[in-house]
């Protein structure tokens, strides 16, 4: 039979309940403090707020319970620029919501495990971990608890929570299966846009697991409309049952490094600006050569890597089985604000013929940097040629590639024609189903579909270096150009070497061979050793 308390029991039992009771609402007000209930809120100090805190339109009205009432909206989608603050939004609320209904089960979704994993639940600025109170350091290691954290798994993704409940983390790119069965109060959907497996991902495993109290979906994202997930993007703005909020990067520049927020701002007048700096879901660009349909009807699905093949070359190689590949590169002139990238693109010619792109490592830089870039990417694939246009002056290519250490082959292709009539052939290929993009490349696949011919800017980059691959790759495509591109014959090549042997030049430019060197194989050949003799 158990004894009746105390008085001093009963007492010292009350006063620990109010130390606990008094813990948690700071606790609360912690993860609240940065909601701000102004309806018109730019997010910088104020009476009340002396610090940076969330913007009116970061607070989701509408879909976070007030009281009894669980909210109007199940879903909320943020879309927003480069550096809108639609992450910090994106985790703030979920932490919210976690705070007010302990012991539930919720999840956090990306294009890929290691983006819900790194972003959503560890990131730095705008992480889960972070808005519930904790810290983490390099490598996930727990630093800091805080009020809410029990422990957090990286490997498995999972954060542990105090009052009961989990966080788990998924990936959209094999469809979010690991939360399908699963309870779920909420979701965390990260840049849906770049979703591959989005049908699967969307409509089975987070549509029927978010199923208890509040039942609640974020989604944020910036708006790609050269991928698949555009479909997904559209529908949730065309729902009226979806709370819409538009965030705007000029909106949070006083949250950027001044670096940073000038290169996003360098989008403005441009046909990407509606994109990158609002969030806006464009389509079709009257006049560009490409279209959105044509990159998804010939896309090939990219085989996975692995850690000893990250790039999936070995998987990619025997899938195509290339007679040729070349390194196409587009290097910039100058390394300023407004310089254009250098474009690097790997393509390939497929046993059947058709024209294959398989990597994008065009970056910008330097014009020091681009050389060893260039080697990296010939030596990992085992490139037969670099490719480079020699016009308007810009024969210094091979002379820089050697002056680098690149052992390999080096050939020029020559511009004859404006660069309208060197791209349309290409596109018109691309269009007839043969020339394929291996797995996503956003950056290239927007040039191509927004790049109209004439209206006063350059063709971009990478669109540039795809083309002077395919000028290589595909002699039949060439043939049919008229002489748009044309290799330099021998005798043009031997008149070259003797109008640039000038001031010392001679041994970077001139072509030596040394005693015994084997000959170089011909264009249509295997390179030796690489993956071609495994």
């Amino acid at each position: 039979m158990a004894l009746a308390w105390d008085d001093d029991e009963w007492r010292v039992a009350a006063e620990a309940a109010a130390d606990n009771l008094a813990a948690e609402l700071e606790a609360q007000a912690k993860v609240f403090a940065w909601r701000c209930d102004r309806t018109e809120c730019d997010g910088k100090p104020h009476e009340g707020f002396d610090y940076l805190h969330a913007r009116s339109k970061q607070v989701l009205r509408g879909f976070l319970p007030e009281d009894d009432d669980t909210g109007r909206y199940r879903t909320a989608y943020l879309r927003g620029g480069r550096g809108s603050g639609k992450s910090k939004a994106s985790s703030w609320n979920l932490a919210e919501l976690i705070v007010r209904f302990p012991g539930n089960d919720w999840a956090c979704v990306g294009p890929t495990f290691g983006d819900a994993r790194d972003t959503c639940m560890e990131g730095s600025k705008s992480g889960l971990i972070l808005a519930l109170g904790g810290k983490v350091a390099g490598e996930g290691r727990l630093l800091d608890k805080g009020p809410y954290i029990s422990a957090w798994n990286r490997s498995m993704g999972q954060l542990l929570l105090k009052h009961g409940g989990t966080v788990f983390c998924d990936g959209a790119d094999d469809g979010a299966y690991r939360i399908q069965g699963k309870n779920l109060s909420g979701v965390w959907c990260t840049e849906v846009g770049l979703w591959k497996k989005w049908r699967v991902a969307w409509d089975e495993s987070i549509k029927y697991a978010v199923r208890e109290t509040p039942a609640k979906v974020i989604a944020d994202g910036t708006p790609k409309r050269t991928l698949g997930a555009r479909q997904l993007v559209k529908r949730l703005m065309a729902d009226d049952s979806v709370l819409n909020v538009q965030l705007y990067t000029e909106e949070n520049l006083h949250n950027l490094d001044p670096a940073a927020a000038a290169e996003f701002m360098s989008a403005a007048g441009t046909s990407l600006e509606r994109q990158e700096l609002y969030g806006d879901l464009l389509e079709e660009v009257e006049g560009a050569l490409w279209k959105i349909a044509t990159f998804e009807d010939t896309r090939v699905d990219k085989p996975e890597g692995t850690p000893e093949d990250p790039f999936s070359v070995r998987a990619i190689y025997d899938l195509i089985q290339p007679t040729r590949v070349c390194v196409a590169v587009d290097p910039a002139a100058s390394f300023t604000e407004d310089s254009d990238e250098h474009g690097i693109l790997v393509e390939a010619k497929g046993q059947d013929g058709d024209i294959y792109l398989l990597e994008d490592a065009s970056f910008k830089g330097p014009v020091t940097a681009w050389p060893m870039k260039v080697i990296e990417v010939h030596e990992r694939w085992q490139a037969d040629r670099v490719i480079g246009e020699v016009n308007h002056g810009a024969d210094y290519i091979g002379a820089t590639l050697r002056a680098a250490g690149f052992k390999g082959s080096f050939e020029e292709v020559r511009a004859t024609r404006g660069k309208l009539i060197r791209a349309e052939p290409v596109a018109t290929y691309h269009e007839r189903e043969h020339v394929h993009v291996v797995g996503y490349m956003p950056e290239l696949e927007s040039q191509c579909c927004t790049w109209v011919p004439g209206e006063g800017e350059d063709s971009p980059d990478r669109l540039d270096a795809m083309v002077y691959g395919a000028a290589w790759l595909s002699p039949a495509l060439i043939q049919g150009w008229g002489s748009v591109y044309k290799p330099y014959t021998d005798e043009e090549k031997e008149e070259r070497a003797k109008t640039q042997s000038r001031g010392g030049w001679d041994k970077v430019y001139a072509k030596r061979e040394e005693p015994g060197a084997q000959p170089v194989p011909e264009a249509s050949a295997k390179p030796k050793g690489g993956y071609f003799n495994n």
